[in-house]
């Protein structure tokens, strides 16, 4: 897969997202202070916002329904949506800064007059989210007009995975597919995270990553280790703010820490490979066996079991060699624990 020209698989570092949503409270000066700490302190290699048509969206008894509390900002939900919006023209600056940082800009419309809009300003990067995981007309629209597509599977069976990837793979080349719990938090033994296996055998032509309410970074460095290669995690400046994602949200300082720990996994991770190493040398050496003479042994010998010892330091002929030792004529006397080799044997 691949976003603004940076590739995700196995041999790349896994690609990081900020997940700002609405955590910018709908003040766009706040959207782009945030932009700019994602990408210069914290190092992501993404930020993503959330795009709504509010008019359309909800039906008129549930935007008019209370919705009061701390985490409110209307006296209505359907006011409390549109305080949290932002604009064309916020998403067209929000998108200028990007482009001037070089950090990715994804958004998740959760609507097609979202998608239309977005796509009208250039900005074609694309996450459904989990609560439209069913909405199979959302995504095929979205699949149509995006660069590339990334569907979060929380509140999915894997026959609803299974529709909304065929879909999305009918017009699309770049697609991603996130495990996902939709809980905020969820408790750790609902994380179910050997999810992440199962995406990655059964759809080999995605690339499968991890989009995170849990609190903290453990469950993101488990599910890189487990082979996730897109790490979302919701992000904020200040957890005791108002709104619904902030508690679960790292502030910068985590996120961060989250970047410099996913590398130093994907370091601990290595490659795809078993072999003997230049570095290993020394301790072999030290540590290990190799076959030596258990007593004087005269020019001619047969070499039987009881003429062979194993012994350190390893360097010569390994104690897995002992077979085809044995039966062999020593070419030259050798005294006792004096090393075996090859040129000296018939």
């Amino acid at each position: 897969m691949q976003i603004d020209k940076k590739q995700m698989n196995q041999n790349f570092p896994p690609y990081i997202i900020a997940e700002i949503g609405n955590n910018h409270q709908g003040s766009l000066d706040t959207a782009l202070r945030m932009v700019q700490i994602a990408k210069e302190y914290c190092r992501v290699n993404a930020v993503k916002f959330q795009k709504r048509d509010n008019d359309s969206l909800f039906t008129k008894e549930f935007a008019q329904r209370p919705y009061t509390g701390a985490d409110s900002f209307g006296m209505t939900y359907g006011e409390h949506r549109v305080a949290l919006e932002l604009s064309k023209l916020d998403f067209c600056a929000i998108r200028d800064l990007c482009r001037e940082l070089d950090i990715d800009l994804i958004v998740t419309p959760f609507d097609v007059k979202s998608v239309d809009l977005l796509y009208s300003i250039g900005i074609r990067n694309y996450k459904i989210a989990s609560s439209d995981i069913d909405n199979i007309p959302l995504i095929e629209y979205a699949s149509k007009k995006a660069d590339a597509l990334i569907i979060s599977t929380g509140c999915a069976s894997l026959e609803d995975v299974d529709q909304a990837y065929k879909v999305a793979i009918k017009y699309q080349q770049d697609v991603g597919l996130l495990h996902c719990i939709c809980k905020y938090p969820p408790e750790i033994q609902e994380y179910n995270l050997r999810s992440i296996l199962v995406l990655l055998e059964r759809y080999t032509n995605v690339v499968v990553g991890y989009s995170g309410h849990d609190i903290g970074i453990e469950a993101s460095l488990i599910a890189r280790a487990l082979g996730a290669n897109i790490i979302e995690k919701h992000f904020t400046l200040n957890k005791d703010l108002p709104g619904g994602d902030h508690k679960i949200s790292l502030n910068p300082s985590e996120m961060k820490n989250l970047v410099e720990s996913l590398q130093k996994i994907d370091f601990m991770l290595g490659k795809s490979e078993k072999r003997r190493y230049e570095f290993e040398e020394a301790a072999k050496i030290k540590l290990g066996k190799s076959l030596y003479a258990s007593r004087d042994i005269v020019k001619g010998t047969v070499l039987t079991a009881q003429d062979i010892s194993v012994k350190t330091p390893a360097g010569h002929i390994s104690p897995g060699s002992i077979e085809s030792l044995i039966g062999r004529t020593i070419l030259s006397d050798l005294k006792a624990e004096e090393p075996f080799r090859w040129k000296e044997i018939k």
